[in-house]
């Protein structure tokens, strides 16, 4: 089984294009001028960026129209959402939540339990996040968050049960959260070697995973299983057993001591990024339905390249920093600029319905491409009608990291090698691993996280950890150009 995007009218097949524009124009049809720009956008490959950037002005009117804005929409994005089988998603799922679809085995760490912290620093963690703010890597918030931490050196993740859809991602604090001492559930597809790096590593750890197996009849018990033979056995795909991921999770809610954290973390190229998207959008609605507040907290990995309404200080520091360059750097622009590389910030700036200045930050990526922006556009409404509803939300944006994915392209590790030089800072991978989980412990456990409702911009703003995309003297998107280019010559270098 997989995911259909069907029309709710006719039930025939939508292509992602064209559900796209319809859970956008939805979103924005209150607005004459973007619905227009929506619906009759002539090229959406071309269209796409520019469109996600209106909407993000028009999210930051305020909260209550972007409450408006993210429920119109949802309701449009779930309606297309069916099974292969032309079930609504919606009702395969609710079914799934109701039924005994899923065995778990659990495996204990035998390994000590490790210090909360950010990989390769030894000293303060507000310390940490002060140098990232000055450097313009990190919003001023982040030192607020890891201040906590280093106030709260014993914090405890007992009690609290991380539900981690694709946990066996990147970027998923699955590993972290269980050298910290944590409960991590996994949700990642049958693949034999990853669950059994996945078990490996839990056995090393200081904490519990939780394994899923699909149901059936067996001859073995799942008790008796080797981890090699375990590993066979275990895991749920997205795509195929979103059902068993819901009963799952309903099992699991009903055991968790404290806070039952549902984390979604899924991304996969291409179309198939807005099934997995799907399915988690599914159950982060039913989550909210079935859950109580004080219990669930949502969680998701934001993206700076995207667009989003942010604090217009953060325009301003773009244009601060241009006025600084020394005299070299603004020579090295100058030349690079008749190849269009190195352009001036030309940040947009607008003002809310109650007079708060905001500007538009927008770093998206062309090549992305539309389902990426579609995928993370739904989540962030779906963090925000779950923060504006009391429930408790960890929206974390987290840096360009020096990730397998990007390593593998020889012009992508070009413009990672010249980025730097323009002030966008490429991180480590067990860096921005770490610092996003620490980020998210702070989230779970201090009462005074995002305690302010009436807002546009705190989630993604307050603690987001950009590499400097969001606060560079230059165009995110001329930068890019420039970067390769002065990164080039490190690819002649052998072993890079």
């Amino acid at each position: 089984m997989s995911i259909r995007f069907l029309d709710p009218a006719t039930g025939a097949d939508v292509r992602s294009t064209e559900f796209a524009r319809r859970t956008l124009a939805a979103a924005g049809k209150d607005n004459r001028e973007l619905f227009q720009n929506i619906t009759g956008a002539p090229n959406w490959r071309k269209w796409y960026i520019r469109l996600y950037g209106q909407l993000a002005i028009e999210e930051g009117r305020s909260p209550s129209q972007l409450a408006k804005m993210a429920t119109a929409g949802l309701a449009e994005f779930n309606s297309h959402l069916h099974t292969s089988s032309g079930q609504k998603l919606s009702e395969a799922v609710a079914n799934g939540f109701a039924s005994d679809l899923v065995e778990t085995v659990v495996i204990e760490g035998t390994g000590s339990k490790k210090a909360i912290g950010v990989a390769r620093n030894q000293g303060s963690l507000a310390e940490l996040a002060t140098n990232w703010d000055l450097n313009g890597w990190a919003e001023p918030g982040l030192i607020e968050s890891f201040k906590f931490l280093d106030q709260n050196p014993n914090l405890s993740l007992n009690g609290n049960l991380l539900f981690a859809v694709a946990g066996a991602a990147e970027f998923a604090p699955t590993e972290h959260w269980l050298a910290w001492g944590g409960e991590v559930a996994v949700v990642a597809r049958n693949n034999p070697s990853t669950w059994e790096k996945l078990i490996a590593m839990a056995r090393a750890s200081g904490g519990k995973m939780l394994v899923p197996v699909v149901r059936v009849d067996r001859s073995t018990a799942l008790s008796e299983l080797s981890d090699q033979e375990l590993a066979q056995v275990a895991g749920l795909d997205m795509l195929e057993h979103y059902a068993e991921i819901a009963s799952w999770m309903n099992q699991l809610y009903k055991k968790a001591e404290s806070k039952f954290i549902l984390g979604l973390y899924a991304y996969t190229p291409k179309v198939n990024h807005i099934r997995v998207q799907a399915v988690q959008e599914t159950l982060a609605d039913l989550a909210m339905k079935n859950f109580t507040k004080d219990k669930l907290v949502l969680s998701w990995l934001a993206t700076p390249t995207d667009s989003t309404p942010a604090p217009a200080s953060i325009g301003q520091d773009q244009l601060a920093r241009f006025s600084k360059r020394p005299a070299t750097r603004i020579l090295r622009d100058s030349l690079l600029g008749i190849l269009n590389a190195a352009r001036a910030s030309k940040p947009l700036f607008f003002e809310s319905d109650s007079g708060q200045k905001l500007m538009l930050v927008d770093a998206s990526v062309q090549q992305q491409g539309p389902s990426y922006s579609f995928s993370k556009r739904t989540q962030r409404w779906r963090a925000y009608l779950a923060h504006y509803a009391g429930i408790r939300v960890s929206y974390q944006v987290s840096p360009p990291a020096r990730t397998n994915s990007v390593l593998r392209h020889k012009i992508l590790r070009a413009s990672y090698q010249g980025a730097p030089l323009f002030g966008v800072k490429p991180f480590e991978v067990d860096v921005a691993k770490s610092a996003a989980a620490a980020a998210l412990v702070r989230d779970v456990l201090d009462p005074n996280a995002y305690s302010n409702k009436e807002t546009t911009t705190e989630l993604q703003c307050f603690s987001a950890i950009h590499g400097g995309l969001w606060r560079i003297a230059y165009r995110p998107r001329s930068v890019w150009i420039a970067a390769t280019l002065l990164g080039l010559p490190a690819l002649l270098k052998r072993g890079y």
